[in-house]
């Protein structure tokens, strides 16, 4: 560590640098201080503090400090989902940035770009994902779809620390577009110079007074940026720190640019369903779980009639049954079982005759080499209604998440995963044990194979 002693008419001004290692570095001008060699081999991190100096406290100090531009701004990603965020204004940047911290929050779908980013003293730093984000003021009729690199951090936490705005006369009658701005709080976009200019395009610009920054109005609010003085009551010692990083965190970084990288990137369907599962999924006394289809609401309203192609799918299974006994009596064995087990259940059609219901037709898939089941019921979520479109086309799959099969298997038959009862009027069939009887409904009220859906 070495220390430099400044003068009264020592200045400081806080730059932003983009470094290896994405780092805020403030810079120091002292008066004759030559700079520390860093070796160009090793990865290093410069950081200065001001550290106050009790032996010398004299007499009051104004530091002047810069304030910088930022606001709180509405993104909404390509499903329709946004949430807030706080932003960066820069123009001294030719592309906009947004922290991998709010993108895996937000979920959002990063597409593979190789951008190398320049900063101040030619650093340099590789962008390898990019994601579109719609950005929209919350006071304003503003909203632009802008192109964001993703970085794993684009700055630090701004100011630096809390300032103490007690006796600033800022006016109640304005609308903030930062109303945290003094506090010391992360920073999850930054706004380049594409946009900057439109940003601030009303002009209007109001003092706060002297030795205060100003308030610009943009279309996100009045924004409070520019030099402040700050009074202090300690002669402030500099100090000059070089970090080197440690070498048991460089090995791991060599290793991992060998390693192939699997994307985990999900679409915005996906994206949806996972969300939908996270906010409706209960949980019944007895363990059981309890899901809601994901269904996708813009082709369900094109769903039509499906009970008289399932009554045709019926005979035609009963004909091909009548002339198998064994067949027929495994089929029915087993779904006499999936009745006993509380897998489906019997629907009075009379008691509900208003109640719309989607039917699945079904047929038995034959194993001959099965040590368990022989014969296993199908059910036909992909058959068409009478408008063309199935259960399945209203359905979104959902990401890949599977385990081993094995483990799957095993995890299925331990706890079956029940359907909500809101849903289940998309599950049901039509059966009767005996050929003499009338068909009857039958709700299957557990997650279903067959449905779009069931894997994930």
């Amino acid at each position: 560590m070495v220390c430099f002693k400044t003068q009264n008419s020592s200045r400081i001004r806080h730059d932003v640098e983009s470094t290896q290692n994405n780092t805020l570095i403030d810079s120091v001008e002292v008066p004759e201080r030559k700079p520390n060699s860093v070796g160009a081999s090793e990865q290093r991190v410069a950081h200065t503090a001001a550290v106050d100096n009790s032996e010398h406290s004299s007499h009051c100090v104004s530091t002047p400090k810069v304030l910088l531009a930022t606001v709180m701004v509405t993104v909404q990603d390509e499903a329709g989902y946004h949430t807030t965020a706080r932003a960066l204004l820069d123009s001294g940047s030719q592309c906009n940035f947004i922290s991998r911290r709010l993108c895996q929050q937000f979920k959002l779908q990063q597409n593979k770009v190789q951008v190398p980013v320049v900063g101040i003293g030619q650093s340099e730093i590789l962008a390898k994902y990019e994601v579109q984000l719609t950005v929209s003021s919350r006071t304003r009729n503003f909203s632009r779809s802008l192109p964001l690199l993703v970085l794993p951090k684009i700055t630090v936490k701004l100011p630096i620390s809390d300032i103490d705005v007690a006796d600033w006369k800022i006016p109640n009658y304005i609308w903030l577009a930062d109303i945290e701005f003094n506090r010391s709080n992360p920073i999850d976009l930054i706004l380049g110079g594409g946009s900057f200019f439109e940003i601030f395009n009303t002009g209007k610009l109001m003092g706060l007074g002297d030795g205060l920054p100003n308030l610009d109005d943009s279309v996100f609010g009045w924004v409070v940026a520019g030099e402040y003085t700050k009074i202090s009551y300690n002669s402030p010692r500099v100090c000059n720190i070089a970090a080197t990083t440690p070498l048991e965190e460089l090995l791991p970084r060599f290793w991992s640019c060998e390693e192939i990288q699997c994307s985990n990137n999900m679409s915005p369907q996906e994206i949806r369903c996972e969300r939908q599962f996270t906010r409706t999924t209960q949980r019944e006394v007895d363990g059981r779980y309890i899901v809601t289809l994901p269904k996708n609401e813009q082709v369900m309203t094109k769903l039509g009639e499906s009970k008289e192609i399932a009554l045709n799918r019926l005979f035609a299974l009963e004909r091909r049954l009548n002339n198998n006994p064994i067949l027929k009596e495994r089929y029915d064995e087993f779904l006499k079982e999936y009745l006993c087990l509380g897998h489906m259940k019997k629907v009075d059609i009379n008691a509900d005759s208003h109640h719309k219901r989607l039917y699945l037709p079904h047929h038995p898939v034959v194993k001959e080499n099965s040590t368990t089941t022989k014969v296993r019921v199908v059910f036909d979520a992909s058959c068409k209604t009478n408008t063309g479109v199935s259960l399945n086309d209203c359905l979104i799959a959902g990401p890949v998440i599977q385990d081993d099969l094995r483990s799957i298997i095993f995890r299925s038959r331990t706890r079956q995963v029940l359907i909500a009862a809101d849903d289940r009027w998309l599950q049901n069939i039509l059966w009767r044990f005996d050929s003499n009887d009338t068909p009857s409904t039958y709700e299957l009220i557990t997650v279903t194979y067959g449905t779009k859906s069931a894997p994930y």
